[in-house]
């Protein structure tokens, strides 16, 4: 069982694992895109609460983890399509996270448990930085940098045996690789309609993960009011699991997912820059997920699991 921890903690993780105007004031219709200023540094503070239930060995875990992280988005050039190059800093991480196994904190302002095996990797995400490339409507087109972070990350650990080792690549890939950070700021900044829109307005987009799991999340947001210069988006999700997906590759584990849920809520946009005033989203997950091999060698293991997120963003 103890075996099993690492990875599922780590999986925890992952599950903790989403302008300008073309007119003033709050009638007609508003092109809500990305208009960042080169030379300018945005900063943003994510927070996601998790609670998760699993059932392992007919034994029920419950699992509640916060994790907050603040980021800076350093505008390095924008170009005549409005293409902008970033350079994206984790400034500040921390986690709080309790489970059958105990209760662990970590905050790098104040690193006291950063050699606990469950934060150590993580304690390195302060001060490390890497590049994106985003269009103004929210597209990464090109991400540089994470893949030698999550080196680094895997380093820390020095895990002795190989072929733990090479299922935590793989968990670190599906958590930190570029697919995974193009979903994670597709998830933040995916939220830009390819027209301008006016008050009660809609509009949907279909999103395919396959990083964390391999999910198919159809979107729709409608835009709610305009106030203050800002608009006001309504959003709903509905998320189910891609029938086509291959089994996830974990070092020696193959997982297969199974899940379905929704997700709601609102983001606020300065519609003077596209960039986000506020943002909180409420996502409800249940099923099972399948793992076969691994360092144990127990064969085959469904577990059945429930997650509740609450995650918001606000500026700094």
């Amino acid at each position: 069982m103890k075996k099993l921890f690492f990875p599922l903690v780590l999986a925890c993780f992952a599950l903790a694992s989403l302008t300008a105007v073309s007119c003033s004031g709050t009638g007609g219709k508003v092109d809500l895109r990305l208009k960042l200023q080169e030379g300018k540094t945005y900063k943003l503070r994510m927070v996601n609460e998790q609670n998760t239930k699993m059932t392992v060995h007919d034994r029920e875990m419950e699992t509640s983890q916060k994790m907050a992280t603040e980021f800076a988005f350093d505008v390095q050039k924008v170009d005549g399509a409005g293409d902008a190059t970033i350079e994206v800093t984790f400034q500040r991480v921390s986690t709080e996270m309790e489970s059958p196994m105990g209760k662990i904190s970590y905050n790098s302002d104040n690193p006291t448990e950063a050699g606990h095996p469950a934060v150590q990797a993580f304690a390195l995400m302060a001060g490390q930085s890497y590049t994106i490339v985003i269009s103004d409507k929210g597209e990464v087109k090109k991400v540089d940098g994470m893949q030698e972070i999550m080196t680094r990350m895997l380093d820390s650990l020095n895990i002795p045996d190989d072929r733990m080792k090479e299922t935590m690549k793989g968990q670190f890939e599906n958590m930190f690789g570029e697919k995974a950070t193009v979903e994670m700021t597709g998830q933040w900044f995916g939220m830009y309609p390819d027209q301008p829109v006016g008050v009660n307005d809609s509009w949907s987009k279909t999103v395919f993960e396959s990083s964390r799991m391999p999910l198919i999340v159809e979107n729709k947001w409608t835009l709610q009011e305009r106030r203050d210069g800002n608009a006001v988006l309504g959003a709903e999700s509905v998320i189910k699991t891609n029938p086509d997906a291959e089994p996830m590759e974990m070092g020696q584990m193959k997982l297969t997912t199974n899940f379905t849920g929704t997700q709601t809520g609102t983001y606020e946009i300065d519609e003077s820059t596209g960039w986000i005033v506020s943002s909180r989203i409420t996502q409800t997950i249940s099923g099972e997920q399948r793992i076969e091999g691994g360092p144990a060698k127990e064969g085959s293991m469904t577990i059945p699991m429930s997650m509740e997120s609450i995650i918001t963003l606000e500026p700094l």
